[in-house]
């Protein structure tokens, strides 16, 4: 398990120079680029992660976001380029038509994160909030829930608070999801 570990603690920890400290003694600082959880296993088992969610970027990226950070999981259609801020990290998944969809990375990031809200573009018809139904199912059942006029969804992913939008290939209309990462209780 030792090797393990120590290859654990190669790829998330970032190494800084040393520096010298008030009293001339050297200190190293490290930094966190993520906060992955070892599992309590047998050597057998050689996971060192207890969720589904295995993208390294997008671990790296939730790791450093906080309380009322957002996220938006985008379908195929939309336009990651022009609806968000350049510093919003982007991770794009969209690999082909349909693959993945936007609730396959629901179900990859719920098992890593909490979310507190959920936010989606609110369909002109109701045949379109099948999509919405699948999403709901996944999250948590107190989860605050909000359907927004278009633009208004579409300045709330421009807005400072998204940190990341994971572009998928989900070809199904108002498949876009915008979350709120909630808080983890110790």
């Amino acid at each position: 398990m030792n090797h393990v570990i120590k290859y654990f603690l190669q790829i998330i920890f970032i190494r800084v120079p040393k520096k010298k400290n008030r009293n001339g003694g050297q200190v190293i600082f490290i930094s966190y680029r993520a906060i992955i959880p070892l599992i309590n296993s047998s050597e057998k088992e050689q996971s060192m992660l207890i969720c589904k969610l295995i993208h390294p970027e997008i671990i790296g990226t939730l790791a450093s976001c906080g309380h009322f950070s957002r996220i938006l999981i985008a379908d195929g259609n939309f336009p990651v380029a022009t609806m968000s801020l350049t510093e919003t990290k982007k991770v794009f998944l969209n690999l082909m038509p349909g693959i993945p969809t936007v609730t396959q990375v629901l179900e990859a990031l719920v098992s890593a994160v909490i979310f507190q809200a959920a936010a989606v573009v609110a369909p002109p018809e109701d045949q379109f909030r099948t999509v919405h139904a699948e999403y709901r199912l996944l999250l948590p059942a107190d989860i605050q829930w909000e359907e927004k006029e278009r633009w208004a969804f579409y300045n709330d992913v421009k807005s400072a608070d998204t940190a990341l939008i994971i572009a998928t290939g989900d070809t199904r209309r108002f498949a876009n999801l915008l979350l709120t990462l909630g808080v983890r209780r110790f």
